[in-house]
């Protein structure tokens, strides 16, 4: 029998995964959005504790375990390297940051365990839920309407700021995609195109643009271009903004480019000084040269801006752990390539609707590109948790019925 108060309560946990840590941001004014993720750690360790003390079975305990041990073995070892090579490492940084790490991965795994105990529909349920509230979001913020914001320059009600909203939004964006009929996939992308333009994200606009490529056909590609061309010229997009955001010349005053390219320029730097080495866990922007464009940043009076974060996630990977941080980044669009090729043969119809929580925890890994490569604030976020926890499903369960990347039979259908 379904339960629907257990159903919302499900969903409305999952909401506040996704809002919470930014929530807290904007409310206490911290200096990240580590604070407010950790009370979402907190949950789903007390939650995987309490469910294991009144004698519920988990699977895949002693993987996850030993997942967890090779993980911080690694980044223990390769940071231990980097200290000893660098008079300037940051010790103190490097211990909180390596604490933190273990809790991450310990509720990601949690995550990940309670969600194989959620039956289909309350999984189906709950990320429809964070959807929509999510869309009335940014609704709010296209009417000016920020209850939560401390001052923020262009909050989105939960969020700090648009990009923030976008890399949160895109998961369940892709994931209600996938699920939905031709029609409802078409309102949906165009639904995401039009808050895009609305509230002047080249994030949004992005992530849009690569679920279109991955799950629409060519006919309804350029249907969508034709609605979404007269959708523009309706809302009198302002061009420049965009523009300015895609000049990567040595020019550019863009801060928001600025950073993007200093994040990649040190990478770059920290790569070559260190061998192929890396820096070290969360040394980025602490060891190692600072660049021309952080320089052009400082001369704009925006001293250090984005300076630990580098933009987006893969310059920070690459900076901090080198040839590795590069295997990394090479092994997830491999799977990338593997999960967007199965998400495109549901949303096609080639073959039948199974697990829906395969469904959304691919949608998580295939849209945290969006995170690497275009806008990130780090590791420790609501996307990277989830990111994290759908490479546990990925690596922990792929065994199992719950998940594999090899294409479903087409004849069995969902229950």
């Amino acid at each position: 029998m379904r339960k629907p108060f257990s159903s919302v309560a499900i969903g409305l946990i999952l909401l506040s995964t996704v809002v919470q840590p930014s929530l807290v941001l904007m409310v206490f004014r911290t200096s990240s959005l580590a604070a407010g993720l950790l009370f979402v750690l907190g949950l789903y360790i007390c939650m995987f504790l309490a469910l294991s003390a009144i004698g519920q079975k988990f699977q895949s305990l002693g993987a996850g375990a030993l997942l967890i041990f090779v993980v911080t073995g690694v980044l223990m070892f390769q940071s231990a390297i980097s200290a000893l090579a660098h008079h300037d490492f940051d010790f103190e940084r490097f211990s909180k940051t390596y604490l933190f790490l273990i809790n991450f991965l310990l509720a990601a795994f949690s995550f990940v365990l309670l969600a194989q105990k959620v039956p289909k529909f309350q999984t189906n349920f709950a990320v429809r839920l964070v959807f929509y509230v999510l869309l009335l979001s940014s609704i709010a913020a296209i009417l000016n309407f920020a209850p939560f914001s401390s001052g923020q320059k262009k909050p989105v009600f939960f969020f700090s700021e648009p990009s923030l909203f976008a890399v949160n939004f895109l998961p369940f964006l892709l994931y209600m995609t996938v699920t939905s009929n031709p029609k409802m996939k078409l309102l949906l992308l165009l639904l995401g195109y039009a808050i895009a333009l609305l509230l002047e994200n080249l994030t949004l606009i992005v992530g849009v643009t690569l679920i279109v490529g991955l799950e629409l056909p060519l006919r309804r590609v350029l249907f969508l271009a034709l609605i979404t061309g007269l959708l523009i010229f309706l809302t009198n997009v302002n061009f420049d903004y965009y523009l300015s955001r895609l000049d990567f010349s040595s020019g550019t005053r863009n801060l928001s480019t600025l950073v993007y390219m200093s994040g990649w320029e040190r990478a770059y730097l920290n790569f070559e000084a260190t061998f192929g080495l890396g820096v070290g866990l969360q040394q980025f922007g602490i060891i190692g040269s600072r660049g021309e464009a952080m320089g052009i940043l400082d001369a704009l009076g925006m001293n250090n801006l984005n300076l630990l974060d580098g933009g987006a996630v893969a310059p920070k990977i690459i900076g901090e752990f080198g040839v590795l941080g590069v295997v990394i980044l090479f092994a997830y669009l491999f799977y990338f390539a593997k999960s967007a090729r199965w998400l495109r043969k549901i949303s096609m119809g080639e073959v039948a609707l199974q697990a829906r929580p395969r469904v959304f925890f691919l949608s998580c890994f295939v849209m945290y590109s969006i995170d690497l490569f275009v806008r990130g604030s780090g590791y420790f976020t609501s996307s990277g948790f989830l990111f994290v926890a759908s490479l546990m499903w990925i690596i922990l369960l792929k065994q199992s019925n719950d998940f594999a990347l090899k294409i479903p039979d087409a004849t069995k259908t969902e229950p």
